[in-house]
Protein backbone atom coordinates (compact mmCIF):
# COMPACT_ATOMS: atom_id res chain seq x y z
CA UNK A 1 0.00 0.00 0.00
CA UNK A 2 2.75 2.72 0.75
CA UNK A 3 4.32 1.98 -2.85
CA UNK A 4 0.88 2.93 -4.26
CA UNK A 5 1.14 6.15 -2.13
CA UNK A 6 1.15 9.77 -4.18
CA UNK A 7 2.87 11.13 -1.08
CA UNK A 8 5.47 8.62 -1.07
CA UNK A 9 8.10 10.01 -3.40
CA UNK A 10 11.48 11.59 -2.52
CA UNK A 11 10.20 15.03 -3.78
CA UNK A 12 7.16 15.16 -1.35
CA UNK A 13 8.93 13.48 1.40
CA UNK A 14 13.02 14.63 1.19
CA UNK A 15 12.39 18.52 2.92
CA UNK A 16 10.51 17.17 5.95
CA UNK A 17 13.81 14.28 6.14
CA UNK A 18 15.83 17.27 5.60
CA UNK A 19 14.62 19.44 8.03
CA UNK A 20 14.82 16.48 10.66
CA UNK A 21 18.58 16.17 9.89
CA UNK A 22 18.96 19.85 10.44
CA UNK A 23 17.70 19.43 14.09
CA UNK A 24 19.75 16.58 14.68
CA UNK A 25 23.15 18.20 13.66
CA UNK A 26 21.93 21.66 15.20
CA UNK A 27 21.75 19.50 18.77
CA UNK A 28 24.93 17.47 17.86
CA UNK A 29 26.93 20.73 17.32
CA UNK A 30 25.64 22.48 20.26
CA UNK A 31 26.68 19.63 22.75
CA UNK A 32 30.32 19.39 21.56
CA UNK A 33 31.67 20.89 24.45
CA UNK A 34 29.50 18.32 26.43
CA UNK A 35 31.04 14.74 25.90
CA UNK A 36 27.88 13.19 28.19
CA UNK A 37 25.00 14.79 26.19
CA UNK A 38 26.65 14.38 22.38
CA UNK A 39 27.00 11.12 22.87
CA UNK A 40 23.62 10.56 24.98
CA UNK A 41 21.90 12.60 21.56
CA UNK A 42 24.23 10.09 19.13
CA UNK A 43 22.83 6.94 21.31
CA UNK A 44 19.30 8.35 21.43
CA UNK A 45 19.02 10.10 18.08
CA UNK A 46 21.32 8.59 15.87
CA UNK A 47 19.53 5.27 15.17
CA UNK A 48 16.55 7.06 13.96
CA UNK A 49 17.69 9.84 11.87
CA UNK A 50 20.25 6.89 10.17
CA UNK A 51 17.16 4.62 9.27
CA UNK A 52 15.09 8.03 7.99
CA UNK A 53 17.98 8.54 5.66
CA UNK A 54 18.95 5.12 4.80
CA UNK A 55 15.06 5.28 3.10
CA UNK A 56 16.18 7.60 0.12
CA UNK A 57 17.01 5.20 -2.29
CA UNK A 58 20.33 4.69 -4.24
CA UNK A 59 18.93 6.33 -7.30
CA UNK A 60 17.93 9.36 -5.28
CA UNK A 61 21.58 9.61 -2.87
CA UNK A 62 23.56 11.01 -5.59
CA UNK A 63 21.03 14.09 -6.22
CA UNK A 64 20.16 14.44 -2.78
CA UNK A 65 23.93 14.57 -1.42
CA UNK A 66 24.27 17.53 -4.07
CA UNK A 67 21.41 20.11 -3.55
CA UNK A 68 21.77 19.55 0.65
CA UNK A 69 24.30 20.20 2.55
CA UNK A 70 22.78 18.58 5.79
CA UNK A 71 22.45 15.48 3.91
CA UNK A 72 25.68 15.85 2.05
CA UNK A 73 26.90 15.46 5.88
CA UNK A 74 25.59 12.61 7.10
CA UNK A 75 26.24 11.20 3.73
CA UNK A 76 29.86 11.52 4.83
CA UNK A 77 29.68 10.38 8.52
CA UNK A 78 27.51 7.31 7.92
Amino acid sequence: MYRKCSGNSTDNLFPELEAYLKAYYNLMDDCKDFPFWHRKLEEDLGGSMSMLAAMIEEVARDDAVKLSPVFARYDAEK
